[in-house]
């Protein structure tokens, strides 16, 4: 009996030997801190502009942003699962001083003027992997995100 309660005593020292550092490691990935760049280089759905729904000021149930690390920006309105071509458009984008806005460059369709090449600016509110919100220098509402 005794020299079975010292095999389980060992047993289980052993077990926590080997368990209790396992479980303390910590996962370099998750640790790593992120660039604005990296936070920012993925596909965002808008939630929220100004606290409303993110459709409300145009005839569609989803808006996507797209930043990739290459310097393409696109903004993709859907309705029912379809992109909406003659909303949506593409162009390029890049940080300013200090990263924290960003300037977007664009074309888009105006019925009176044909394409035409946009300019405006991002100024990140908040930025992290979960999180995106900005408002657009020419507004002041806040435009909130997740990521798609």
């Amino acid at each position: 009996m005794k020299t079975l309660k010292r095999t389980a005593t060992f047993l289980c020292l052993t077990a926590i030997l080997f368990l209790v550092p396992a479980a303390c490691e910590k996962n370099s990935d998750d640790d790593k801190e992120q660039t604005k760049t990296e936070l920012l280089c993925r596909e965002w759905k808008v939630v929220s502009i100004g606290g409303l729904s993110a459709n409300y000021e145009c005839e569609c149930d989803e808006t996507l942003m797209s930043f990739k690390s290459d310097g393409k920006f696109s903004m993709i309105f859907k309705l029912d699962g379809a992109v909406i071509e003659d909303e949506s458009f593409d162009g390029q984008w890049e940080w300013q001083v200090q990263d924290e806005s960003v300037t977007l460059e664009f074309q888009y369709f105006s019925e009176e003027e044909g394409w035409v090449t946009g300019f405006t600016i991002l100024d990140i509110q908040q930025l992290t992997k979960d999180n995106l919100w900005f408002i657009f220098a020419d507004d002041d509402e806040v435009y909130k995100c997740v990521p798609k």
